[in-house]
């Protein structure tokens, strides 16, 4: 599995486990990666601590994580050179904008 694989299995397994009730993914021409999915556990203040080690919205834990998966998935984006572009809550959606580098095939 490359990086971008590990990022991308990341993010659709969390969004798995911490909806409500269903999750949207786009992957557009651009390489532009969109996720979205129904939180009402979330909160806007959680926002920006959201992509931090250890940080989880589901305080009880609940859901059995351990507030790593979104932040190794911004570590390995850094790492290869890609970013999150977006990341915002608009109650009860929360959704995530990831622009991939273009990779040319050989």
């Amino acid at each position: 599995m490359n990086g971008i694989d590990g990022i991308i299995e990341n993010l659709i397994t969390n969004a798995i486990r911490y909806t409500d009730r269903e999750i949207e993914i786009f992957l557009d021409k651009s390489d532009v990666f969109t996720i979205k999915n129904i939180s009402s556990m979330l909160r806007q203040e959680d926002m920006k601590f959201l992509f931090h080690k250890f940080y989880t919205a589901d305080q009880s834990r609940t859901k059995g994580g351990s507030g790593l998966g979104l932040y190794i998935m911004k570590e390995l984006l850094e790492k290869i050179g890609d970013r999150i572009e977006t990341a915002e809550y608009t109650a009860p959606i929360l959704t995530i904008v990831i622009r991939f580098a273009l990779y040319e095939c050989e």
